[in-house]
């Protein structure tokens, strides 16, 4: 067991940005959708850590516990609670340290709507995404970027029952704590089938 003080101090910044365009092309109205999405976070730590307990092969055969342990505490049985098994004076606590991350997002998308018939709309859009991650004092850098697509198509059978399919692809940076330089982001894909009453 490893405890920590630590505190944490965060400025996050976020701008969104969208607008919607009506119009038709050849005879068919056509909705545009398009924007832009943009985020930073910058994180700062500043920490201590105690070392977690080490304890001797012997026990006391009353107890059934180590005798003396060095370095932090050991977790607590609440209906049994024995101290004394550690001094304060053992538990090694480092230095603070500082620590930090910091974090930026950028998205552009642009999505078209196009009604083909009077019941049926065909739905197709595009995303491009961007990150940039770093660590302090490690001073690790990871970044990539990856364009994306959804398209679909929604069938209004009558004005209160719509039936749509839906694919489309997603990109998720990974925890700016645990970036791989072998995978630095997540790409899913997704497919939807619904009835809608």
């Amino acid at each position: 067991m490893c405890i920590r003080d630590r505190d944490r101090f965060e400025t996050s910044l976020a701008s969104v940005i969208n607008a919607q365009w009506d119009t038709s092309l050849l005879g068919m109205d056509q909705t545009w959708v398009g924007g832009v999405d943009w985020a930073k976070q910058e994180s700062d730590f500043l920490g201590v850590s105690v070392n977690p307990a080490t304890c001797p092969d012997d026990f006391d055969p009353v107890t059934d516990r180590p005798t003396r342990c060095t370095g932090g505490p050991l977790p607590i049985d609440l209906f049994r609670p024995e101290y004394g098994l550690t001094s304060p004076a053992d538990y090694g606590a480092l230095p603070r340290r500082a620590s930090g991350a910091e974090q930026e997002r950028l998205g552009v998308y642009l999505q078209n709507q196009l009604h083909l018939t009077e019941r049926l709309q065909l739905l197709g859009g595009l995303r491009y995404d961007r990150f940039e991650d770093s660590t302090r004092p490690a001073n690790t850098r990871f970044d990539d970027s990856a364009v994306t697509f959804r398209a679909g198509l929604l069938y209004q059978a009558r004005p209160n029952i719509s039936v749509y399919g839906v694919g489309a692809q997603g990109f998720v940076p990974q925890s700016v704590a645990n970036q791989s330089a072998a995978v630095s982001y997540t790409h899913l894909r997704a497919h939807e089938t619904s009835l809608h009453l």
